[in-house]
């Protein structure tokens, strides 16, 4: 049996979805990407999140504690200046 069909038009739909993830989820991801990047000798890591494109998410080894106490620390002095800077 032979099937024509006519296309009369189109229809284009565009669908997105969002996703989301409780605490549990995420602490269980930061476990294993501290097993992972321990194995690969580093004390720490810096994740980067670019705006609105998570696919290009930047990761960074901090080799020693040194870099690592400054990193941990880098948020409290850059929120320190940007008040002295507005007083």
């Amino acid at each position: 049996m032979i099937n024509n069909k006519t296309v009369i038009g189109e229809i284009n739909v565009e669908v997105k979805a969002g996703l989301s993830v409780d605490r549990k989820t995420a602490d269980i991801c930061m476990d294993l990407l501290a097993i992972y990047f321990n194995n690969m000798g580093f004390k720490g890591v810096i994740l980067d999140f670019p705006k609105g494109d998570m696919r290009g998410c930047a990761v960074r080894g901090i080799e020693t504690d040194d870099e690592v106490m400054f990193a941990m620390r880098a948020p409290l002095r850059e929120k320190r200046s940007k008040k002295k800077e507005e007083a």
